[in-house]
């Protein structure tokens, strides 16, 4: 997980359609920013997410926003 949780910080942080990969042995995936837009005053990002574990791949859509204290939060 902590692999992970640092390809999404990157992502969200980074340019909108770059993919931010992660590896721990067997498990993979990445996440690719799509959007970025406000919602009020918060910035937000859509994002999609690839992991692949066990010789399967699953797929998922979703939107992150920022916080006050500058933290993403997943909607």
């Amino acid at each position: 997980r902590p692999y992970a949780a640092s390809s999404y910080h990157d992502s969200f942080s980074g340019p909108i359609g770059r993919r931010y990969d992660w590896n721990t042995g067997p498990d993979r995936g990445y996440v690719v920013t799509n959007r970025d837009y406000f919602r009020g005053p918060r910035p937000c990002r859509d994002f999609t997410q690839v992991v692949y574990r066990n010789g399967r791949v699953f797929t998922r859509n979703g939107t992150a926003c920022r916080r006050r204290g500058g933290e993403w939060e997943f909607m």
